[in-house]
């Protein structure tokens, strides 16, 4: 699992533990200095993406397994 987070600035006052979209609030700032923004932080877990399909190969990468056409 990957847990992404980010910070929100809100026009109203969440709870925590609500929910926007997939994103779970999981911190609350509470308001800014000038009381127009609600600041909160959100995360949300998906799948470890997995390694590209044309990860970078070094020479004798290819060498070594014997596949010398890549080359």
């Amino acid at each position: 699992m990957h847990v992404q987070t980010k910070f929100l600035r809100l026009c109203k006052p969440v709870s925590f533990g609500d929910r926007i979209d997939d994103w779970r609030i999981c911190w609350l700032g509470g308001w800014d200095k000038c009381r127009v923004f609600f600041v909160v932080m959100v995360e949300r877990e998906h799948e470890q993406p997995a390694a590209p399909r044309n990860a970078c190969v070094s020479p004798q990468d290819l060498l070594a397994s014997g596949n010398r056409e890549r080359l």
